[in-house]
């Protein structure tokens, strides 16, 4: 999947339903970070194929870790988006990790399993395991069963609602 909100579905669902577990913003960031290299090699910036190094477990690490770096940089903004959304969470290193974790290797496996060429192993050459077993059409219905699912219960678990969130939101823009 190119860069596209259809990552943020499954890591959406899991963020809500192991909320105090998983960090929330770590998760969501880490989910996307990895379509900065076909963004790169679309705009000329960088060779290689579009989905390279950073959609491959190594890269995935990468990714984590520096999320995890950059969450625990900007908490004080994760803190406030947090509280403006309704989803406060304390912050824990380990947490902020583990959903870094989560959402970059989420977004190897999602693009693995709907394109063949395809290194989830980059240093290794390892051939891609995951592809074959769900075609282009069910996954992204599973991405967006899985963000219709994780919104619902955000809207039920959140101590704000969307809709509170929506009208701040429409106050701020007017």
């Amino acid at each position: 999947m190119p860069f596209t909100p259809f990552h943020w579905g499954p890591v959406f669902l899991i963020a809500v339903l192991a909320r105090k577990n998983v960090d929330f913003v770590a998760i969501m960031v880490s989910a996307v970070l990895a379509d900065i290299e076909p963004i790169l090699v679309l705009l000329g910036v960088i060779d290689g194929p579009l989905r390279g190094f950073l959609h491959s477990f190594e890269g995935g690490v990468i990714i984590a870790f520096t999320t995890t770096i950059l969450v625990y940089l900007l908490n004080d903004y994760r803190e406030t988006f947090l509280q403006f959304i309704g989803f406060e969470q304390v912050f824990s290193l380990p947490k902020t990790f583990l959903g870094s974790t989560i959402g970059a290797f989420s977004h190897v496996v999602l693009d693995s399993a709907i394109y063949g060429r395809f290194n989830i192993l980059y240093v290794l050459e390892w051939p891609n395991i995951f592809y074959g077993y769900i075609s282009t059409v069910q996954m992204y219905v599973l991405c967006i069963i899985t963000s219709l699912v994780g919104i619902l219960l955000f809207h039920k678990w959140s101590s704000r609602g969307l809709f509170n969130i929506r009208d701040d939101l429409n106050e701020k823009i007017v």
